[in-house]
């Protein structure tokens, strides 16, 4: 029976921590992002969606390509592209003072789809949305909801909030507001934690002296 040196047992562990730190860098941590901007008469909605490489992104390519001749068409990269999409937006709502908000695709763009069937690079699909806000004089508010999670309902969807000069931030219920970047940032959306905003036309009132 062979035996194993403390160093040939070293080397084989260092050796198995590098193939799964490899493993694991392959895998996107967070593969839904969220970007809401406050603009004075709308909202505009960005999500971020990548299949990250490896097996993942493999698989749904070879699923998608249908005569199984190696190679995504035309016709195959648009199926492909309708399955990401709405996965993508699958569990996205948005309420306006209670009511559910319909959402206006603008924009839609796929990154990196290889037309390469067994290709393993990720691919990444960034949807642009539009959403109408209430009419409101200075100085009056409205709330704003948003729930959101990933397919994988272990983890977070990432959010980030940009506050336009029209309004100001007079609660989240998540998230930390930066001035100097008129942000909202470290709000992570999940399946218990929505984001709640009330949202004032105009700056706020300065506290009295």
């Amino acid at each position: 029976m062979k035996r194993i040196t403390l160093l040939g047992f070293v080397v084989f562990i260092v050796a198995l921590f590098s193939d799964t730190l490899t493993a694991e860098a392959h895998r996107t941590r967070f593969p839904k992002l969220l970007t809401i901007e406050l603009r004075e008469a709308s909202i505009l909605v960005t999500v971020s969606y990548t299949i990250s490489s490896g097996k993942e992104a493999t698989l749904l390519r070879a699923l998608y390509d249908r005569d199984a001749d190696g190679r995504l068409s035309g016709e195959e990269q648009e199926r492909l592209t309708d399955y990401i999409e709405r996965t993508a937006v699958m569990f996205l709502r948005m309420n306006i003072n209670g009511e559910l908000t319909r959402l206006v695709q603008r924009e839609s763009n796929m990154q990196r789809l290889d037309s390469r069937a067994d290709s393993r690079n990720a691919f990444r699909v960034q949807m642009r949305f539009a959403v109408t806000v209430p009419k409101l004089d200075r100085g009056e508010t409205f709330t704003l909801s948003v729930e959101d999670r990933d397919k994988d309902a272990l983890r977070k969807v990432p959010t980030v909030v940009d506050v336009g000069q029209a309004w100001s931030i007079v609660m989240a219920s998540q998230g930390e507001y930066h001035p100097t970047t008129r942000q909202i940032l470290d709000v992570q959306l999940d399946e218990e934690n929505r984001l709640k905003l009330i949202i004032r036309k105009g700056p706020r009132p300065k506290p009295e002296p």
